[in-house]
């Protein structure tokens, strides 16, 4: 149900692309990766195509959302009804991915850190619609003892190339 797919690389960015290779996506590199989570919102946000209307943002590190579960986020997305924010949720949990519309896209392009939209949500609950979507929303594997405990082989460790 996407229109288009953008990928925002950081740390290893080459080879993110290259695995890519052939795929239908845009690929933005966010330089500016190591300042955290905003900085690869903000890089995304601002390669969107002048005639979105809305912007779903997924983490890579979140595997087990599902297209099921991206196709619900979009049929709940609303705008003529007041339903401007769709975020995924686990048993009433928030989570990720988060639908923006694109009334939100200028705060999103000044967030600033490492703690991504969080504080945005916060400020407009009245936009905010929650879409069950299963433990996946909630699932984030951020460490490498995470990505074991879920039955993942980390890749070698390598230094920041770009």
């Amino acid at each position: 149900g996407l229109a288009s797919l953008t990928v925002v690389t950081g740390h290893m960015g080459r080879e993110v692309e290259a695995a890519l290779d052939g795929l239908p996506v845009t690929i933005v590199h966010n330089q500016d990766y190591a300042e955290g989570m905003a900085g690869s919102i903000r890089a995304g946000v601002s390669a969107l195509p002048e005639a979105a209307d809305a912007a779903l943002i997924l983490l890579a590190d979140m595997p087990e959302v599902t297209a099921e579960a991206i196709d619900l986020m979009i049929a709940a997305y609303a705008p003529e009804a007041g339903v401007l924010v769709v975020g995924a949720a686990h048993e009433g949990k928030r989570g990720n991915p988060v639908l923006w519309d694109k009334s939100h896209f200028e705060a999103l392009a000044r967030l600033e850190g490492d703690s991504g939209a969080r504080h945005l949500l916060d400020q407009h609950p009245d936009d905010l619609a929650l879409v069950e979507t299963g433990p996946g929303a909630r699932l984030d594997l951020d460490t490498p003892e995470a990505l074991a405990a879920a039955g993942a082989v980390p890749p070698p460790h390598t230094p920041a190339r770009d």
